[in-house]
C-alpha cells in the first residue's frame, strides 16, 4: 500500500487524507498487524460509540488478531474492567502485544489518563502505536492533555483533518435557536493535532477514488430549494440586521454578532418546508428493499417528519427508525435493524463519521451547513461498496 509505505518512510508518523469509505480502517489494521507481530501494544482512539463498535467487529473478522488480548473502553464497557491494563503501560515490560480501543470522551477522565500520563513521564509510550481515527477530534480543548503525550509511532485517519473557526456544536444536537452560542477560534487545535500525529502524510480524494474504479459507488446529486415562511424570513431578517450593526469602527465582527449571523444559519437549516418536501420525496422515490439516511437538524423535524411519512404513506410507517442522542437505550438496536432490513432511518449529527453502512443507496440531506467537513463526511456515508448498489442518490434541500 502507497500510503503506509510513506508513513514508514516518515518514520511511522503521520495522517492519512484518506476519503470517506476508501478504506482508511483497513489501512490501519495493516499497520495494525505489523505492529503487534513485533510483540508491541497499541491504542486506539475512535470518537463515538458506533465506531467502536465497528473497529472490535473488525479486529474479529481477520484471525491474526485472535491470539492478542483486546481492550475496550466505552459505552457498555467501563474503566474497572481495563484498570489494570491501563496501569501496565507505565511499566517498564509493558512489551506485551495487545489493542486497546478508547472512545475519545474517556480521555478526559483524570482516571483514565492518570496511568498514561505516568506512562509518558517514565518514557514507557515509545513502543506503543497510537491510531486516531476521525482524528480532527484530536484538537479539541479537552484533549489537549493528552495532545501533549509522545508516541514513537502514530496514524492519524480523516477524510476531513484540519479543523475550522466555528460555533461549537452542541451536546445535545438541539440546541436552542435563541440561546447564546460560544464561537470557537481553532487557534491552537491544528497545531494541536500535528504535535500528537504529525502531518498529513498521504491524501487520497473522492475523485482520486473515482478514477481508480471500484472503491465508491457512483452517484446523482440532486439540489432542490424551498423557501422560509413569513415568520422564518422575518426571523433571519432579524438576525442578519444585527450582524450588519454589529461591527466596530474597524469593521471587525463582535461576538454577538457572530451570534446573530450563526442563529440566522439556523433559521434557514431548520426551515419548516423541508418537512413536507422531506415527505413528498420519499413517497415518491422509496422502494421496500432500498435504504434511505435522512439527515436532520433537530429532534422536532425529525420527528415532523417521522409523523408525516406514517400519515401521508401509513404503509411505510414501520419501516421508520430513528438514530439519535435522544433514543441512546434503543438507538443501537435500530441502526442493526435497519443494517439487516433497510428502511428508513432519520438521524442527526451523531452518524456524521466513519460509521459503516455499505448498503445506504438514497441520502437526504435537510441539515445543510457551510462547514466543509460535514458535506464531506455525510456524502461519504452514501457511497460505500455494496452487494447489488449500482449507483447512490444524494438529495440536498437548500433553502
Amino acid at each position: 500500500c502507497e500510503a503506509l509505505n510513506i508513513w514508514k518512510q516518515k518514520h511511522h508518523r503521520g495522517i492519512l487524507k484518506h476519503a470517506t469509505g476508501s478504506g482508511k480502517t483497513i489501512t490501519a489494521l495493516a499497520a495494525l498487524q505489523e505492529h503487534i507481530e513485533e510483540e508491541n501494544p497499541a491504542i486506539v482512539i475512535v470518537p463515538s460509540i458506533p465506531l467502536l463498535n465497528q473497529w472490535i467487529k473488525e479486529l474479529d473478522k481477520f484471525s491474526c488478531f485472535d491470539n492478542i488480548n483486546k481492550y475496550y473502553l466505552g459505552g457498555k464497557y467501563k474503566f474497572q474492567d481495563i484498570k489494570s491494563h491501563l496501569q501496565s503501560f507505565s511499566q517498564l515490560n509493558n512489551s506485551t502485544p495487545s489493542v486497546t480501543i478508547i472512545l475519545k470522551h474517556q480521555l478526559r477522565d483524570i482516571a483514565v489518563l492518570r496511568p498514561l500520563k505516568r506512562a509518558h513521564r517514565n518514557e514507557h509510550l515509545g513502543n506503543v502505536l497510537l491510531i486516531f481515527d476521525e482524528c480532527h477530534r484530536a484538537g479539541e480543548k479537552g484533549l489537549r492533555d493528552f495532545c501533549e503525550f509522545k508516541f514513537t509511532k502514530t496514524l492519524g485517519l480523516s477524510a476531513t483533518p484540519e479543523r475550522q473557526s466555528g460555533f461549537a456544536t452542541p451536546e445535545s444536537e438541539d440546541e436552542d435557536i435563541n440561546s447564546e452560542v460560544e464561537f470557537v477560534e481553532t487557534l491552537g487545535d491544528n497545531e494541536a493535532i500535528t504535535a500528537l500525529l504529525g502531518e498529513v502524510i498521504h491524501e487520497f480524494s473522492i475523485e482520486d477514488a473515482m478514477k481508480v474504479g471500484d472503491i465508491l459507488t457512483p452517484f446523482n446529486y440532486n439540489l432542490d430549494t424551498i423557501s422560509l415562511s413569513k415568520e422564518e424570513q422575518k426571523k433571519y431578517s432579524d438576525f442578519r440586521k444585527q450582524f450588519a450593526t454589529g461591527r466596530n469602527s474597524k469593521g471587525e465582527i463582535s461576538a454577538s454578532a457572530e451570534v446573530a449571523i450563526h442563529n440566522a444559519r439556523r433559521v434557514v437549516r431548520s426551515a419548516s418546508a423541508k418537512i413536507p418536501f422531506a415527505v413528498k420525496i420519499v413517497g415518491q422515490k422509496f422502494e421496500v428493499g432500498q435504504f434511505w439516511l435522512i439527515y436532520c437538524d433537530n429532534s422536532a423535524m425529525l420527528s415532523e417528519i417521522r409523523l408525516g411519512i406514517a400519515k401521508d404513506y401509513p404503509h411505510y410507517s414501520h419501516r421508520i427508525l430513528e438514530y439519535s442522542s435522544k433514543n441512546e437505550k434503543t438507538r443501537e438496536h435500530n441502526l442493526m435493524k435497519f443494517q439487516s432490513e433497510g428502511g428508513i432511518l432519520l438521524a442527526m449529527k451523531c452518524l456524521d463519521e466513519g460509521v459503516s453502512i455499505e448498503q445506504i443507496s438514497h441520502g437526504l440531506v435537510l441539515s445543510s451547513s457551510t462547514v466543509e467537513r460535514e458535506f464531506i463526511q455525510r456524502r461519504g456515508r452514501m457511497l460505500r461498496k455494496a452487494k447489488g448498489k449500482t449507483i447512490a442518490e444524494i438529495y440536498d434541500i437548500v433553502t
